[in-house]
């Protein structure tokens, strides 16, 4: 996807605790070709770090950024919005 810029926009509708599951990014991956951003969370190298978010709160991502889901560990959903922004350069 050369010559776009991708930028991912979260908001969270409630508020997201540790027990809530945030998600978490790989920080720096999205400069890496995947395999070796694999390699560097595999490693330890990349830390991986959640996401804690307030209602209001905005995340802007690379969708690029290695990231994923921890498990929701209460009873209560965690509705977010997330919107993708794509614009050619």
């Amino acid at each position: 996807m050369a010559g776009k810029k991708m930028r991912i926009v979260s908001s969270g509708l409630v508020p997201i605790t540790l027990k809530h599951g945030p998600i978490e990014i790989a920080l720096g991956t999205h400069r890496m070709p995947r395999e070796a951003a694999m390699r560097s969370v595999e490693s330890g190298q990349s830390e991986l770090c959640g996401v804690l978010l307030e209602i209001g709160d905005v995340l802007i991502r690379h969708p690029w950024a290695l990231h994923r889901g921890t498990p929701n560990l209460t009873g209560t959903p965690r509705p977010m919005t997330s919107m993708r922004y794509v614009r050619r350069c």
